[in-house]
């Protein structure tokens, strides 16, 4: 494969890096993607939504904060095939914020054209089920 990173002289690890670059951007993208679709659907059911930009940041903050009539809800977004896990400290850090800001934090899981969510605090309990959207936004008024 020649390129301009050949012709230039900076061979195939650079390359390799601007390669790696684009995959990491296009998951970026991705993630982004879906937090605006639920973004959206929150709005669309009557929350103030948020969208925060707290990746990489010294202060852990949810991805996406709802809040309606007083209720805050917390959400992590993953958009992943198999079932998302969170890092045990990523995990820590939204159930304190959340109940720091007096609400509840969730994992929002997009897969298969659909969304599900788990609450934070029962994310790693296997006998706890993921609950579709339908019944999720039942429980909230």
């Amino acid at each position: 494969m020649c390129s301009l990173f050949t012709f230039f002289g900076l061979g195939y690890s650079l390359y390799n890096e601007a390669v790696k670059f684009n995959h990491m951007a296009s998951r970026y993208q991705k993630g982004a993607h879906y937090e605006r679709e639920l973004l959206s659907i929150l709005h669309d059911k009557g929350f103030a939504v948020i969208r925060t930009a707290g990746s990489g940041g010294g202060i852990c903050v949810p991805d996406i904060i709802g809040i309606k009539k007083g209720q805050v809800l917390a959400f992590e977004c993953k958009a992943w095939a198999e079932e998302p896990r969170l890092k045990p400290e990523k995990l820590k850090d939204l159930i304190e914020w959340s109940a720091k800001a007096g609400g509840l934090g969730f994992v929002a899981w997009r897969h298969d054209n659909k969304w599900e969510f788990k609450d934070a605090r029962n994310l790693k309990d296997k006998e706890k089920p993921w609950v579709d959207m339908l019944s999720f936004f039942s429980c909230f008024v």
